[in-house]
C-alpha cells in the first residue's frame, strides 16, 4: 500500500522508498532550482504551498474565504474566474498515486473532467512557468494512466493553471510529455541496474 510522508515529502512502498516526479527530474538535473538563493526560494515554496492549499480547499468546498491569506485573494479571484470559465468536475484532489512496477509515485494537484475531458490540472504560483514543469505534468499523466483499467479511464490531457493575481491562464501540455517522462523512468532504472 502506497504511504507518502508529507514532511519529508518522500513516497513509500511497504518499506520500499519511491523515486517520485520531483525527485526523478532532479535525478536528471531537469528543472533544478539551486542556483537560486535561499532567501528567495524559501518565501517563494511557502506562498506556493499556501496556494496549492487554498485550491485544494477550494475545490473540496471547504475553503474559508474570511481567512485566506490576504496575499491570495486575487489568486482567489482569478480561480474563481478559471471554474467560471471552464466546467471543472474535481475526480481526485491531490491524490498520492503510484506505478508500482517501476516504482514511481507523485501526487498530481487535481484529476478532473476539464470541459468533458479527463484531465490533470497542475496549479503555478511562479512569475513564470519553466519548461520543466511540462515535463513534470506529464509525469502526472503517466503515473494517472498507469492504475486506468480501461481505455475510457485515460487522462486526455495535461494543463498547467498558471495562477496569476486575478486570472489564470490555462498552458496546455503536448501530450509527448508522458512518453518523455516513462523514458526518464526507464533510464533511471537502468542506470541503477549498472551501478
Amino acid at each position: 500500500m502506497l504511504r507518502f510522508s508529507p514532511s519529508e515529502h518522500k513516497y513509500f512502498l511497504g518499506d520500499t522508498e519511491l523515486i517520485s516526479v520531483n525527485k526523478l527530474l532532479n535525478h536528471f538535473s531537469i528543472g533544478l532550482v539551486d542556483h537560486i538563493p535561499e532567501r528567495y526560494l524559501e518565501p517563494a515554496r511557502i506562498f506556493g504551498t499556501a496556494g496549492h492549499l487554498m485550491c485544494k480547499y477550494y475545490f473540496m468546498g471547504c475553503l474559508n474565504e474570511k481567512t485566506l491569506d490576504p496575499k491570495l485573494q486575487p489568486y482567489l479571484v482569478g480561480l474563481k474566474k478559471l471554474c467560471t470559465d471552464h466546467e471543472i468536475i474535481p475526480i481526485d484532489i491531490e491524490k498520492p498515486i503510484c506505478f508500482e512496477t517501476l516504482l514511481v509515485a507523485g501526487t498530481p494537484d487535481l484529476v478532473c473532467m476539464f470541459d468533458g475531458v479527463k484531465s490533470v490540472l497542475d496549479w503555478k504560483f511562479v512569475k513564470k512557468v519553466q519548461k520543466s514543469s511540462h515535463l513534470s505534468t506529464g509525469g502526472y499523466r503517466y503515473l494517472v494512466n498507469s492504475i486506468v483499467k480501461e481505455p475510457e479511464e485515460l487522462v486526455r490531457q495535461v494543463k498547467i493553471i498558471h495562477m496569476l493575481p486575478g486570472e489564470c491562464k490555462v498552458v496546455d501540455v503536448d501530450n509527448d510529455t508522458e512518453d518523455q517522462f516513462g523514458s526518464l523512468v526507464l533510464s533511471y532504472h537502468i542506470q541503477k541496474m549498472y551501478k
